[in-house]
């Protein structure tokens, strides 16, 4: 179940538009991109409205249940702004009614906090699990470990036991000041703070600035809401020790916080702190956190490496999907410096080999550790190099927790 606005329009004059929607951008504070006839406004962290530019008619939508009811307003908003200013007859589909009402606290009231209401039924009333739920995160990117008894949600977890402890003694509207995103109409304190801790929870690996431009990017902008979040309320608990620890890592003098009351979360920030698991088709493999990703378009894998630059650790992975069952491949193990092992990989078997290749300009050796997973109509290959022989007892330890899920076949 989701709140989602939905609207469609016939175009009067085009050329205008993109103008227009620039313009709003950049009145409502969004990032917008462009990619042929589709275009993207980011209001904040989860707030994004898709939309689509045909010859004739312009429709999108956007999904407002995890910012919160301040990006739902802006949305309608300046979806109400661009009605006016060119001339289009915007229809607007908007199941909680505020594009007719304008009433920002029914909106809250009568439809955000009863959706998370309903959402937080199946964990709080069902016997404690060992496994845990997920709440409005999006688990395509990775699944943070596992703590049974426990919500993860976009802005970091939470115990069950202490939601209900908490909501049965505040109410729900304590829980959805953190749990949302963007609560309040403006771009307050709280949005700033939640901004960061959204960041901190899900993107943050809480490694030096230095190490790469994605850490540098991510520990920037963490403190660039922290001290927002000073700036408009010096009142509201502040993550001190993870300020203090994003400062250094990025080098950077702290703001005096002595003032500031200290958050106290339940568990730890950041998910990315611990090991986390990237699903690849059926595939399941658990990584460190703290290693950084990017997509390798050339071989059609995806990369993760620890940063580091001297012993450096790469993981390649890289699935395909077959037409008939795939048998496990001995080609790839023609090379290796002993023979491959064979096991059961959750639903499905794997085969595992090690590799050493000498360098003969470096003067060095270099070791790889591969692994063929067959499971259904999928064969995937995951390599680990390293540049130190002892990390030899990682990369086998790693192949062997992932684990095949077996798809259901239809009766």
């Amino acid at each position: 179940m989701s709140i989602k606005i939905e609207f469609t329009a016939k175009l009067r004059n085009k050329s205008k538009l993109i103008p227009e929607l620039k313009r709003l951008s950049a009145k409502y504070g969004c990032r917008m991109g462009m990619r042929e006839q589709n275009i993207m406004l980011i209001f904040c962290n989860c707030g994004i409205m898709k939309m689509t530019v045909g010859d004739t008619r312009i429709s999108g939508s956007a999904q407002t249940n995890i910012a919160g009811a301040g990006f739902h307003a802006a949305a309608v908003d300046l979806l109400c702004e661009l009605e006016d200013n060119t001339n289009m007859d915007i229809h607007i589909t908007d199941p909680t009614g505020y594009c007719l009402h304008k009433n920002f606290n029914r909106l809250k009231k009568e439809h955000m906090n009863v959706w998370l209401s309903s959402i937080l039924r199946i964990p709080m009333e069902r016997p404690v699990s060992a496994y845990q739920y997920c709440m409005g995160y999006d688990a395509n990117s990775y699944m943070p470990e596992n703590i049974g008894g426990t919500v993860v949600t976009p802005v970091g977890r939470f115990s069950i036991a202490g939601l209900k402890k908490r909501i049965a003694e505040k109410g729900i509207e304590d829980f959805a000041r953190d749990f949302f995103i963007w609560s309040n109409r403006e771009k307050d304190a709280l949005y700033s703070l939640n901004n960061a801790l959204y960041l901190m929870a899900t993107l943050c690996c809480f490694k030096p600035s230095e190490r790469s431009e994605s850490d540098k990017n991510a520990n920037g902008a963490v403190l660039a809401h922290l001290e927002k979040a000073l700036e408009l309320d010096r009142t509201l608990p502040f993550p001190k020790k993870e300020y203090l620890e994003i400062c250094a890592l990025a080098g950077k003098e702290p703001l005096d916080i002595e003032d500031v009351p200290e958050m106290e979360p339940e568990y730890p920030i950041g998910y990315r702190r611990s090991d986390v698991v990237y699903r690849m088709g059926n595939l399941n493999v658990t990584l460190p956190g703290d290693f950084l990703t990017a997509a390798d378009p050339e071989d059609e894998c995806q990369l993760f490496t620890n940063g580091e630059k001297t012993d450096r650790i790469t993981v390649r992975m890289k699935a395909v999907r077959t037409t008939t069952p795939p048998e496990l491949d001995s080609e790839i193990f023609k090379d290796c410096t002993g023979p491959a092992v064979d096991f059961d990989c959750g639903a499905g078997r794997c085969r595992m080999g090690n590799m050493r290749r000498h360098d003969e300009l470096m003067k060095k050796d270099f070791f790889t550790t591969c692994a063929v997973v067959v499971c259904d109509m999928q064969a995937s290959i995951v390599s680990i190099s390293y540049e130190n022989e002892k990390d030899r007892v990682w990369a086998e330890r790693t192949i062997r927790r992932m684990s095949a899920v077996s798809t259901p076949k239809a009766q």
